[in-house]
């Protein structure tokens, strides 16, 4: 009975997982973040695309997680002002 038990517990935290890995991901990437923030427990608005209104995306922003639009794979990246 015990292995019953441990084997659909198994299959429920398998499931789980391969269920969150097969959110869709929308097209485009996230905006390149260029600066590291120095909060520990930075505040987590999105965990994915699929949570992100039209055609945002859940991306690492300065100092949070949170939906942005996404940027063109192809285009060239923006100047770094120095």
């Amino acid at each position: 009975m015990k292995g019953a038990g441990i084997c659909l517990l198994a299959l429920a935290l398998l499931l789980g997982t391969v269920l969150r890995s097969c959110e869709a991901q929308k097209p485009g990437k996230c905006p390149r973040v260029n600066v590291v923030c120095a909060l520990l427990n930075i505040p987590v608005k999105c965990k994915s695309d699929s949570r992100c209104p039209g055609r945002q995306k859940c991306c690492r922003r300065f100092c949070s997680v949170e939906c942005t639009n996404p940027v063109d794979p192809n285009a060239p990246p923006p100047p770094i002002w120095v």
